[in-house]
This record gives structure tokens, C-alpha cells and sequence, in this order.
């Protein structure tokens, strides 16, 4: 083997090594920041997703609610003002 092959050899294997190494880095600071957003939303008492939906979902069904009852107050207002005339 010559110089040349062994200096492309050990440049190869530096490399290799760094990848490895990278991919560690990369994986601990994934890691790391998903602790910290963990724990943010935790101390500042965050809502779930899940349950957020869940109960944009009761206020739209209540939100519907609201308006079939208006509705029909403004028509019983309106045949009680009939009767009254």
C-alpha cells in the first residue's frame, strides 16, 4: 500500500468517524431541545392539542346552540307582540 492510498484511507476514515460523531450531535441536541420545549409547555401550563380540539368542537356545537335559541326567542317575541296588538 502507498503513502498516498494510506493518507486517502486515514482521510476516510476521519470522516466516517465524523459523520458518526455528527449524527450523535445531532441526535443529543434533537434530544435535548424537545426536553426543553417539554418542559416550557409544561411550566406554562399549555393546553394539549387533543384537547383543545375536543372543546373547539363542544363551543362550535354550543355556538349553534345559541343561535337556534335566539331564533327562536326573536319568533316568540315577535307572535307575542302580535298577540298584544
Amino acid at each position: 500500500m502507498s503513502t498516498r492510498d494510506k493518507i486517502l484511507d486515514d482521510i476516510a476514515r476521519v470522516a466516517g468517524n465524523t459523520v458518526g460523531v455528527l449524527n450523535n450531535v445531532k441526535g443529543h441536541a434533537s434530544e435535548t431541545v424537545r426536553t426543553c420545549v417539554d418542559t416550557m409547555a409544561q411550566d406554562m401550563d399549555l393546553v394539549p392539542r387533543d384537547e383543545f380540539e375536543r372543546l373547539e368542537s363542544v363551543i362550535e356545537g354550543l355556538t349553534l346552540k345559541q343561535e337556534q335559541l335566539v331564533s327562536q326567542v326573536a319568533e316568540l317575541e315577535k307572535k307575542i307582540s302580535k298577540n298584544n296588538l
